[in-house]
């Protein structure tokens, strides 16, 4: 190594003599080393023949940085090596006066990346930090309970977390080459992406992220790894246009998809294997749908019939003002309007008409029906209607079109349906002059209010349910006495919001709605649903609103201490490894009195009671206390359950114990050395357990 000391610092002509510094020592690199990616706000990562080592400033970041950038040749690196160590990689600290003296040979450098295997990078991992790598068609995922990501193998156990931090943002593809380096931070190791140009995507689960995330038109083909519903069928020739919508998402928008005439494909259909070439959404004069077109070599594939979409409400002039830079949001989905007139025009086109609507003037949309050349007896009719909108081809500024899918699509004023899961499949209505009304009795099953207090109103609540769904009704700001739990009422109209998705199913009932409100029947038993913790978690929308018992659930109380040596604590219900938060009051304590071991029966409450998803407890008499996890049949010689996974028997010193499968075969024995005895790693689910001859049969948990 040929290192010089001027002035009190150490001159290094390569990477190499920098990284055999020792922790602290003031240096300036005299090589030439070529930058290559930026590492977040930490700054950017140098190269030469012989290593890698990161520029630690934040005034190097891509935001930031003015004299040095990646892609460049640079010289006369000053500043102080520190070591890798348990926190971030081995770096020179570059002060920032220091940034100026840096000498930049080459502005437009190149440098190679290498690709590699993912697996085969995982298992040399610690020779790569800091060294630029490409994965090819690498999976993709959330990592629960945080803002990041993981790269991960199909094949194997490896997965890497990957930050996008001033690259994608929240519009991460489910599969794609990426090309990064390895850092560290906080977590641990981290695979760090510079820039969006460092992604290229393949695939994508949820429509929104494929049209704001691919913003240019290629040859490449996507994927999209989702199942959606058809929501109409346009034929054209040799082609047909296909409009699906995602089905249980919180933003539920369309895409247009163009397959082949021969594709068997129908409204309701739920339709996977969607791959092809893409082409974005333009804005402007020019404005177009996004269109994914079907590749000919991989048909769609059917894997489900009768499905219904959400309709979102909307209003004309949302989507035409600003000359229409709104309507790609909405392009491809299914929208209800309201508030206008069906109006035959000059050239017998027709469109509906809505006057001054919100103090916007006349505006219109033109409306066709699919598969229906004759409107005219719906000419002049004052309706809602419902359709697809679509931007496919060049329109004047307010003349986009609506396709309603057949004479069902022109909608009358007040809606019945047999059920409550039918109404709210149905979707929201746009406008107060669309009400949905339900023929079958419903029962009342909880009470609420909301506000209240010296500087706010108080709005009322209640939920009902049938044996198909539950939703809130929503009272405003004066409640109805005459209702109670346990009633059973009809005559239940109102107009229907989920709050754009922001919150759960409501139906608002005004003053003179709530008057054809009659109560059939009192004091009617509430049957809950019996779940578990992780099939509501699964199926939220099954369950929303509507009463259920949780056996079995235990009460945590997890205390956490911060750097600073705080304490905080989180409190949530766990049931066989499943987790869900509930509740608190302004103290930070639950609402009602929660025991170590319960059973509970309540509404399950999708942020409209409280602040989150949870189970809320009818009452404080719904709420059982139970030992935890115990056995079918109890003796007065032990007392035996089972949390997470491990047995606890309760007994007399001495007592022989053993255990059995439902098939008689010995697969453990011990003598109670305690009075408490813990068996850990039993594979069963179901056990016979003998103590001193009397058995006990046991579901371990």
């Amino acid at each position: 190594m040929h290192c010089a000391f001027i002035q009190a610092q150490t001159e290094c002509s390569t990477i190499a003599e920098v990284k055999a510094l020792a922790d602290g020592t003031e240096c300036v690199y005299k090589g030439t080393a070529t930058t290559t990616f930026y590492d977040g706000y930490n700054g950017v990562v140098m190269q030469d023949a012989t290593g890698t080592i990161l520029l630690q400033s934040s005034y190097l970041s891509e935001a930031n940085a003015t004299t040095v950038k990646a892609g460049m040749e640079i010289t006369n690196v000053k500043g102080t090596f520190t070591a890798e160590n348990s926190s971030y990689m081995t770096n020179i600290a570059v002060k920032k006066a220091d940034i100026a003296n840096i000498q930049v040979l080459n502005e437009n450098a190149t440098f190679a990346v290498n690709t590699i295997d993912f697996d085969v990078y995982m298992s040399n991992i610690e020779q790569y930090s800091g060294v630029p790598v490409k994965f090819e068609n690498v999976n993709i995922r959330t990592v629960e309970g945080t803002s990041l990501y993981e790269i991960y193998s199909l094949t194997t156990d490896n997965k890497l977390t990957v930050s996008f931090t001033n690259a994608m943002g929240y519009i991460v593809p489910a599969r794609a080459t990426f090309s990064g380096l390895l850092s560290a931070d906080w977590s641990g190791k981290i695979f760090r992406v510079s820039s969006a140009k460092d992604i290229i995507p393949f695939a994508y689960y949820t429509l929104n992220n494929l049209k704001v995330g691919i913003s240019s038109v290629t040859t490449q083909e996507y994927e999209l790894l989702d199942t959606f519903t058809v929501t109409n069928v346009v034929n054209q020739g040799a082609q047909k246009v296909v409009y699906i919508q995602e089905e249980a998402k919180r933003q539920n928008y369309g895409l247009r998809v163009v397959v082949s005439s021969s594709t068997e494909v129908k409204n309701g259909d739920r339709i996977t294997g969607l791959v092809g070439t893409f082409e974005p959404y333009v804005k402007g004069e020019n404005q177009k749908s996004a269109t994914l077109t079907q590749s000919a070599t991989k048909p769609v594939k059917v894997v489900a019939s009768g499905a219904v979409s959400r309709v979102l409400s909307n209003y004309i002039y949302t989507l035409t003002d600003n000359k229409m830079q709104n309507a790609y949001l909405y392009d491809a989905t299914l929208l209800s309007l309201s508030g206008g007139v069906v109006t035959k025009n000059s050239d017998n086109s027709y469109s509906y008409v809505v006057e001054n609507e919100n103090g916007q003037g006349q505006k219109s949309i033109a409306i066709k029906v699919a598969n229906m050349d004759d409107m005219s007896e719906y000419e002049g009719k004052s309706c809602p209607v419902q359709g697809v909108l679509d931007v496919a081809a060049t329109y004047p500024e307010n003349a986009l079109t609506l396709i309603l899918r057949g004479p069902a699509d022109f909608l009358e004023s007040n809606v019945k349906f047999n059920t409550l899961a039918e109404l709210i499949a149905a979707g929201e209505p746009a406008g107060s002059s669309m009400t949905y009304e339900l023929k079958n009795p419903v029962l009342v099953t909880y009470k609420f209010e909301k506000g209240g207090g010296e500087n706010s109103y108080t709005t009322y609540f209640f939920m009902v349910q049938d044996n198909t769904a539950g939703i809130v009704v929503s009272l405003g700001t004066k409640a109805m006495e005459n209702i109670k739990i346990g009633d059973s009422i009809t005559g239940l109209r109102g107009v229907f919001s989920n709050m754009r998705g922001m919150t759960t199913n409501i139906l608002d009932v005004d003053e003179v709605l709530r008057e054809e409100i009659k109560v059939q029947s009192s004091d009617n038993n509430i049957e809950p649903i019996e779940v578990t913790i992780a099939e509501l978690l699964a199926n939220k929308g099954k369950y929303s609103n509507r009463v259920v018992i949780l056996r079995n659930v235990q009460n945590v109380q997890q205390e956490n201490t911060n750097a600073d040596g705080s304490i905080w604590y989180d409190y949530y219900f766990s049931q066989n490894g499943a987790n869900m938060d509930y509740t608190l009051n302004a103290d930070g304590k639950p609402y009602f009195t929660l025991y170590d071991y319960m059973d509970i029966t309540g509404v399950v409450d999708d942020r409209i009671i409280g602040t989150t998803y949870s189970v809320w407890p009818l009452s404080q008499e719904h709420i059982v206390e139970r030992e935890p996890n115990g056995c079918e049949y109890i003796d007065a010689n032990a007392r035996i359950y089972s949390v997470n996974q491990t047995i606890f028997i309760e007994t007399n010193e001495g007592a022989n114990i053993s255990l059995y499968t439902l098939q008689g075969q010995c697969i453990y024995t011990t003598k109670a050395t305690d009075i408490t005895t813990q068996i850990s790693n039993i594979a069963e689910r179901y056990v016979i357990v003998l103590v001193d001859n009397v058995a006990y049969k046991l579901i371990v948990k």
